[in-house]
């Protein structure tokens, strides 16, 4: 029963991603699909989804420090792998070491967990957490260490310049935004009207389909 279970739930999952593929094999969707598909779940979906999710817990749920520690315990080794590997064995440039660090490190909850969750269980709360740590603190250190390597390549001397241009890092990534507006609505228990709520769920049901058929459609897209 349990496998059969497994099977009928998982069956949902491939059947995009054989769609993806085959609209993408046909032509069905035009030569541009997958990169409004990708833009839309990456600059839309995924920051209404976020963000309507976070604001719908309250803040004792969201920080659970014994969760979270799990989380930042298990990605800091795997962080200092990834950047011992990077700098002994690829002899590689500090953006390039944080884009390592960061694949090391880094659990794909917004474009692979939440969209699983949201698809098997309706909700994204398992992942909120890990969301929080990776979008709110990760992915903005990163996003520094680049900025700052990029000011350095450029001017022979990063500083503090790079500062200047986090900001539109951050803001170019929807989804660090949206999670701490979210936050922020959680810490203070402000709820969206249900207007509004209902918009961001409409917008954020969109992100598990065009994900999945996004996966394979970009994969077929690459091999042409």
């Amino acid at each position: 029963m349990l496998i059969l279970h497994l099977i009928k739930s998982n069956v949902p999952i491939f059947g995009a991603i054989l769609f993806g593929y085959l609209a993408s094999y046909f032509h069905m969707l035009g030569k541009r699909a997958t990169s409004v598909l990708s833009d839309f779940v990456f600059l839309v979906a995924l920051p209404c989804m976020v963000l309507n999710q976070f604001s719908k817990y309250s803040i004792d749920k969201i920080f659970n420090f014994s969760y979270m520690a799990v989380v930042i315990t298990g990605s800091i080794p795997l962080v200092f792998i990834g950047w011992l590997v990077a700098k002994k064995v690829f002899k590689q440039s500090l953006g390039e070491m944080a884009l390592t660090m960061m694949t090391s490190g880094q659990v794909n909850t917004a474009f692979l967990a939440i969209p699983i969750f949201l698809l098997f269980f309706k909700t994204v709360s398992p992942v909120v957490m890990v969301t929080v740590f990776q979008q709110l603190i990760l992915a903005p250190t990163i996003l520094g260490i680049i900025e700052y390597a990029s000011q350095s390549k450029k001017s022979g001397f990063g500083g503090l310049s790079f500062l200047k241009e986090l900001p539109k890092a951050i803001i170019r990534t929807p989804i660090i935004p949206a999670s701490l507006v979210g936050f922020i609505f959680s810490y203070f228990h402000i709820s969206f009207p249900s207007t509004i709520s209902y918009f961001l769920d409409l917008m954020g049901e969109r992100c598990s389909a065009d994900f999945f058929i996004c996966i394979r459609s970009v994969s077929r897209t690459r091999q042409d």
